[in-house]
């Protein structure tokens, strides 16, 4: 398991992350995803992200950056958060290598939120609310694992993500 990166995160050569995607959020910070840069103050260069685990868990046609991952220049990033993790799943989406167009009625969009707490432990039974951009809600508690159930979609879609207290907060909202 993985702690994603977002901004306000470091890597081991000093450098601090400022470049994120605001459409998928973790503790009120945006994700750093696959490709986008910061500046490494060790090797004086604008480096940029590279992803493991390319095509797992992605906002839009790019992979969020995981604990651990590296840069260009070969700095490592460094979590800041345990909240939400990613770990090795499959991936449903049909690709087809010849074609420059997907077929859209095949594709599907699936994510799992595991929660943890700051010492990766897994934060079972605890309260979780997720809205999808459609408005589509998924509530309830997490399982002995930390994991909520599988979201799946047809389209790429943003998932605003509470837990505990915040998603019960949410939920009394309705």
């Amino acid at each position: 398991m993985k702690a994603l990166i977002t901004r306000g995160c470091t890597t081991n050569h000093g450098g601090i992350i400022h470049e994120a995607d605001d459409s998928f959020i973790v503790q009120g910070k945006a994700v750093h995803l696959d490709g986008m840069k910061h500046f490494c103050p060790q090797c004086k260069v604008i480096s940029y992200a590279i992803a493991s685990n390319t095509g797992f868990m992605m906002v839009g046609s790019r992979t969020i950056v995981g604990d651990g991952d590296s840069s260009t220049c070969g700095a490592k990033y460094i979590k800041n958060q345990d909240l939400v993790v990613r770990d090795g799943g499959i991936n449903i989406g049909t690709r087809i290598s010849h074609s420059n167009e997907l077929p859209k009625q095949n594709e599907v969009f699936d994510e799992q939120i595991i929660a943890v707490d700051q010492n990766s432990q897994y934060l079972s039974n605890t309260t979780f609310y997720i809205e999808t951009v459609e408005g589509k809600i998924y509530q309830g508690m997490t399982d002995f694992d930390g994991k909520t159930p599988r979201i799946t979609t047809n389209v790429s879609s943003e998932l605003r993500i509470w837990l505990g207290d915040d998603a019960e907060l949410m939920i009394n909202k309705e």
